[in-house]
């Protein structure tokens, strides 16, 4: 796609993937377009399909499959890509950098901001607010830039000094569950990946000393194809079983001496077997 628009004094332009969808706003320079407005332009119609005006100056803008985003100095306003509805209207600390960062699967609708408050980075999915909008504080002072991984499972936020980055895990967990022992425990989370922890003996000094050095790891994990809600529960034989939202079950046969997990049948709580 190659469009010139001259003397329109376009400030930032963004293509969905590599669609014919882009979306771009004006740095005020010019009434043609404006800097509190944001256009739609589908480049095989020729035209503007939707437009956006935000009675603010726009700092920035992003596009996803579902949402268009448009960054003001204290607000984030969220419109579905397909119909321009404005679904959220989200109030941040000042941001007159107009930090945004969508996760790089332009599928999903996981983006991070700055929170309510100076140093805090607030991320949430705009199309599940209930499955994860985390707020937590990464500086005691503003931040200068906010990155989000590409599904959108870990965040680095840099200091306004520039000297320090920190990275945080958006994950969100949705279950645990203990197996009859107390030996070891299953969680379940917003990410794909299911742990399975040892737990230590806490009457012998040298397993508190080691977790305390923080040198356990899940000892089995093991993916699942969706993100969705899930619970997890062992039984007394050494299976362990995954339940999801939309009915997929799944059930697995642990060797612990071995750590290792064995899938031995997923199906459809709602239908047949696989």
């Amino acid at each position: 796609m190659n469009r010139v628009f001259e003397q329109t004094g376009i400030s930032k332009c963004q293509i969905l993937n590599r669609s014919n969808i882009s979306i771009f706003f004006g740095d005020g320079s010019s009434n043609f377009v404006k800097n509190d407005e944001v256009f739609v332009w589908d480049d095989d119609m020729f035209q503007c399909v939707h437009k956006f005006s935000v009675g603010e100056p726009v700092l920035n803008i992003g596009i996803q499959l579902t949402f268009i985003y448009i960054v003001t100095q204290s607000k984030i306003f969220a419109y579905e890509t397909q119909n321009g509805k404005l679904i959220h209207d989200i109030e941040t600390y000042l941001n007159p950098k107009g930090l945004l960062s969508l996760c790089g699967n332009s599928s999903l609708s996981i983006i991070a901001i700055p929170g309510k408050k100076s140093g805090n980075v607030r991320v949430i999915d705009c199309a599940a607010l209930n499955k994860l909008d985390q707020e937590f504080t990464a500086f005691d002072h503003e931040i200068q830039q906010i990155k989000l991984n590409y599904d959108g499972t870990k965040v680095a936020t840099a200091s306004e000094e520039g000297t320090l980055v920190r990275v945080f895990d958006t994950t969100t967990i949705y279950s645990i569950s203990f197996d009859l022992n107390s030996h070891y425990i299953g969680i379940t989370s917003s990410s794909k990946t299911i742990h399975i922890f040892e737990l230590p003996d806490f009457n012998q000094q040298s397993n508190i000393k080691k977790r305390k050095e923080g040198t356990d790891r899940s000892i089995m994990k093991v993916k699942i194809p969706s993100q969705e809600y899930s619970i997890c529960g062992f039984d007394k034989k050494g299976y362990f079983y995954i339940v999801t939202k939309s009915g997929k079950f799944y059930q697995f046969q642990i060797d612990f001496q071995q750590q290792k997990m064995t899938k031995k049948s997923s199906y459809n709580l709602h239908s047949k077997s696989d």
